[in-house]
């Protein structure tokens, strides 16, 4: 593997073209790269008091390229270049690559392990959260109407879109190896919303629908949740809940004991659906803040 040193904001507009391009192209013709065992050396020599810095992991292989391994001011070390922009589908994974106590750069970061480990999978049935509050995160949603829901739905939002702006250290560390990032349960609130909305058209739309089964870990592998952008995820979030809060708006009286059944046969009336889907976002917030924001809602 080969990797480049680099800034997240580097990293996030190159994935905008599918292309990284810096300024050393223009000006030595290539892209600086290093091995493993190489790459604290320009770390130190290049980036000293850096605290913004990844890694990007290269494949070689999937370069498109020229890639040569070369010794370009007489250091007597060689190291890979890559002679023009990298393709960006050629990124194995991006690590943080922090400094060491000392202040310089001490350690690298594996960089074999490409995806974080699936967290803690959550067999628990929530269904209950719809007759008593919940003792953790405090939510008490059992008798909101789908006005108040969209409402919450929107404040919870603008929480999360909040807190996608605290130090991107923060945002990225998983508290423990099973435990989801900020940044991940960011992702997974904004997909929990697109879901219900894809759910509530089913229901809207067809008799007694099942909906299909839907493993979040499973997505957050394939969507590699942990590389996503937090001002990215901070804007899809907020525009997700909205979509869903005004759907929620536009249910008529009539439509509130259409049914809806879960794949293992749990069956919601569309009004305990909408309050069982806002229990979703609570409780990932009280999981990343330890906060209680709708007790006794």
């Amino acid at each position: 593997m080969l990797l480049h040193i680099t800034t997240m904001h580097a990293w996030n507009e190159a994935k905008q073209t599918g292309w990284l391009s810096t300024e050393s192209i223009a000006a030595e013709g290539f892209i600086h790269c290093s091995y493993d065992t190489q790459v604290l050396t320009p770390a130190n020599e290049r980036y000293s008091g850096r605290d913004d810095l990844h890694l990007l992991v290269i494949d070689p292989n999937l370069v498109t390229a020229k890639i040569v391994v070369e010794d370009s001011y007489g250091s007597g070390n060689e190291f890979p270049h890559i002679y023009g922009p990298l393709n960006t589908d050629a990124v194995r994974t991006i690590v943080p690559f922090p400094r060491g106590k000392s202040g310089s750069f001490e350690n690298v970061p594996d960089i074999y392990s490409t995806t974080p480990p699936p967290a803690q999978p959550d067999d628990k049935d929530w269904t209950w959260v719809l007759d008593r509050p919940c003792p953790d995160c405090g939510a008490d949603v059992g008798a909101l109407s789908l006005v108040e829901i969209a409402h919450f739905n929107r404040k919870s939002a603008a929480r999360w879109a909040k807190l996608m702006q605290e130090p991107e250290d923060w945002v990225r560390t998983r508290p423990e190896p099973q435990v989801w990032s900020p940044l991940e349960y960011a992702c997974h609130v904004r997909d929990v919303y697109r879901l219900f909305g894809e759910r509530l058209d089913l229901i809207l739309d067809q008799d007694n629908p099942t909906f299909a089964n839907w493993n979040p870990n499973t997505t957050a592998t394939q969507q590699r949740y942990d590389l996503a952008d937090p001002a990215t995820v901070a804007v899809e979030v907020v525009a997700a809940a909205e979509e869903l809060a005004a759907e929620f708006e536009l249910v008529t009286p009539d439509q509130l004991q259409r049914k809806g059944l879960r794949s293992d046969g749990a069956a919601f009336t569309l009004q305990t659906f909408a309050r069982y889907e806002l229990h979703d976002p609570e409780h990932h917030l009280w999981d990343v803040t330890g906060e209680q924001s709708l007790a006794g809602a």
